[in-house]
């Protein structure tokens, strides 16, 4: 017989597969191999040499040395170290260190176990995740990580298996590989644990439990630009600038025993139950802000021009003290500006962790700060007595003004317009929740299918970037987590924007009918009082009920 390349090669593999075997039943103990019916588990086997449990059976070298090294070392049932599981157990209460791994039925799948691991020659005991045909390796590595490397309590990495596993099977029912996650399956997972009774504050410690997973994946090299672990420019240019991670990440300062310093957390964690999303003024709320700062008199204009930036081009309070003169038309090229028909004038600014970016400038918005360039008594008047240092937004000391000052300039306003929680930066987030908002109920319109596996958000938020004239997507990230909270169901469904006006329209139309029923009251009142004589009583409500309405429609 005449020995073929394809004989040699089928050989070759044979001899290889042979050799991971030898190795694979060296290097464990007896004790840390899944046994099932007295054999060795053939799917664990086929895993860890790389082939198919079949090749086990099919192939006699294999199939020899497995069936040999079962019978003089497959554990007895009395054997101190192994164990059996009855149907009726409460697996919750099975502590063992044994190698018998009870593959139950699929209806039980999700088995902690703690296994013995020895590590320079010091036992280790290691909570070890097993499903119904499998060890969960990715899940088992990173367990074995904390306990070995982090020199974390048994306690505490085998609350951390607990999380990881309600994750894992959310996943295995929506047959999701690790590489498949993304923020938008984590939000679905977040509904479902809601629905399932889970409070926020756990849900929240669940979500942080498997985004601290991901990102060990992430450093081991499991996987590869999947998870943020830093900020973009660190990533020196290798992404692109539409690049988008998967799965996001912020970064956040953190102090504890006296040490700080800077880790990087999801980005979709909900608000606890002791703190609130920060408040996006309404329309309404808006209104009454600018009649306080066109009632303040000094430099109303300048300040009322502030909050018109922040609400119609987003930028931040930094970006927008940073706009020079030199960055609009001057009085000899409006004309042609005019002339061009441009719906924006894009600005060049420095944009937090990212670097240039533009801003779009509403063509309104442009003449605006035109007519307070040239026409403000009071900003000329700071120009004449210290000097035009370019800037456009100029403190009374002649120089520009800074984000602090903003900041508590404006939240005298706020507070003076009775708008809690709120500050300007957050007509910032007014401006982009709407961009945000249109974005998704155009895609709805047209038909677009959102659910939990589909990567939905990242269409939206590039759209939104294209619109909004931004370089990248990651400063809006957090504002369209906002909108998933509101607006995602369990299911990855969208609501439309029309049901949830509608539910706040009914809400503002129940309220307004009890105060409306209350004026009615007083008004009722004061007629009866004037029936009986006492003018001056009902002259007094009268004129209360008159300041109440006057202050509501203000």
């Amino acid at each position: 017989m005449v020995k073929t390349k394809d004989t040699v090669s089928t050989k070759q593999v044979s001899l290889e597969l042979d050799q991971k075997l030898s190795v694979l039943l060296q290097n464990h103990h007896v004790r840390h191999i899944p046994f099932h019916d007295k054999r060795v588990h053939r799917r664990w086997v086929a895993n860890s040499i790389g082939c198919h449990p079949s090749t086990l059976s099919t192939n006699p070298r294999l199939r020899k040395k497995l069936t040999l090294w079962e019978k003089d070392n497959c554990p007895a049932q009395t054997d101190p170290f192994t164990f059996t599981v009855s149907d009726d157990a409460n697996l919750d209460d099975v502590v063992n260190s044994g190698n018998v791994v009870p593959f139950l039925s699929r209806t039980r799948d999700g088995l902690i176990l703690p296994v013995d691991v020895v590590l320079k020659k010091k036992i280790i005991r290691v909570p070890t995740l097993y499903w119904f045909d499998h060890i969960d390796e990715w899940v088992s590595d990173y367990l074995r990580h904390l306990r070995a490397d982090r020199k974390q309590q048994y306690s505490s990495v085998e609350e951390a298996a607990k999380k990881l596993r309600i994750f894992r099977r959310f996943m295995r029912e929506h047959f999701m590989g690790y590489g498949d996650v993304t923020d938008d399956f984590l939000v679905a997972w977040q509904h479902r644990m809601e629905k399932d009774g889970l409070a926020v504050n756990r849900r929240n410690d669940c979500v942080t439990t498997v985004h601290t997973f991901f990102r060990w994946a992430e450093e081991k090299g499991r996987l590869k630009n999947h998870v943020q672990l830093a900020g973009k420019s660190s990533y020196g240019g290798r992404l692109g600038d539409d690049y988008v991670f998967p799965i996001s990440s912020r970064e956040i300062t953190v102090k504890r025993k006296g040490v700080t310093y800077n880790t990087w957390v999801s980005t979709v964690t909900e608000p606890g139950r002791e703190e609130e999303f920060r408040h996006t003024p309404t329309s309404r709320e808006i209104e009454r802000l600018r009649l306080e700062v066109s009632g303040h008199g000094r430099n109303s204009l300048r300040n009322n021009l502030l909050l018109s930036w922040a609400l119609e081009t987003g930028g931040r309070v930094s970006e927008i003290l940073h706009m020079m003169v030199s960055d609009f038309p001057t009085m000899e090229t409006i004309g042609e500006f005019m002339d061009r028909g441009d719906e924006f004038l894009s600005v060049s600014v420095e944009r937090k962790n990212i670097g240039k970016s533009t801003l779009n400038v509403p063509f309104d918005l442009v003449v605006a700060t035109l007519d307070y360039l040239w026409n403000c008594p009071e900003r000329q008047a700071i120009v004449d007595r210290y000097g035009d240092c370019g800037f456009v937004f100029l403190s009374e000391k002649g120089g520009v003004l800074s984000a602090d000052s903003v900041t508590r300039l404006c939240g005298r306003f706020f507070a003076l317009a009775k708008i809690e929680n709120a500050n300007i930066h957050r007509l910032r987030a007014k401006f982009i929740t709407e961009i945000l908002e249109t974005v998704l109920d155009e895609l709805q319109t047209s038909g677009v299918s959102f659910d939990v596996t589909s990567d939905w958000g990242e269409t939206v938020l590039i759209m939104a970037r294209n619109r909004m004239g931004h370089t990248h997507i990651m400063s809006l990230r957090p504002y369209l987590n906002e909108i998933r909270v509101r607006r995602v169901q369990m299911d990855g469904k969208i609501v439309p924007r029309e049901e949830l006006d509608k539910r706040r329209v009914r809400k503002e139309l129940d309220a307004a009918l009890v105060q409306r029923v209350r004026h009615n009251t007083t008004l009722a009142k004061a007629d009866r009082l004037i029936g009986s004589g006492e003018a001056h009583q009902a002259g007094l409500m009268l004129r209360a009920l008159g300041d109440a309405l006057i202050a509501s429609a203000a």
